[in-house]
C-alpha cells in the first residue's frame, strides 16, 4: 500500500495536479504539522477529530504557508476554516463528512 502511494503521488507531481502545492503534512516526533498555502488568507483554523472538532489557530508563514502541528499518534479526520468558510483541500485520503463535503483523513502509517 505503502509503495501504491510513493507511485500515486510521484505521478500526481508530474502532471501538475497534486495537492502538494497548496497542501502538505509532515510527521516529527509523534506530532504532525500540517500545511496549507492560502496567501490570500487572513485567518486559517485547523478543526480536527483529534481534539473533538476544536479549531486550532494556524500561524501564517513565508508567502502565504499557514501552519500547525499536533498530536498524531493515530489517524484522524480534518478540514480547515479559512476566512469563516470550511474548506478541504484536495487530500490523497478523504471521506464524506455528511455534509455534502468531505473530510481529509491523516493516517500516520498508510
Amino acid at each position: 500500500m505503502k509503495n501504491f502511494l510513493i507511485v500515486g503521488f510521484a505521478v500526481c507531481l508530474l502532471f501538475g495536479g497534486c495537492a502538494a502545492k497548496t497542501h502538505y503534512t509532515e510527521a516529527r516526533d509523534g506530532n504532525t504539522s500540517l500545511y496549507l498555502k492560502m496567501p490570500k488568507a487572513k485567518n486559517v483554523q485547523l478543526v480536527s477529530s483529534g481534539n473533538r472538532y476544536l479549531p486550532i489557530n494556524a500561524q501564517r508563514g513565508k508567502k502565504g504557508v499557514w501552519s500547525v502541528s499536533v498530536p498524531s499518534r493515530s489517524s484522524f479526520d480534518y478540514f480547515y476554516i479559512v476566512d469563516g468558510v470550511p474548506y478541504s483541500p484536495p487530500c490523497l485520503l478523504s471521506r464524506p463528512d455528511g455534509f455534502g463535503n468531505k473530510t481529509c483523513i491523516y493516517d500516520p502509517e498508510p
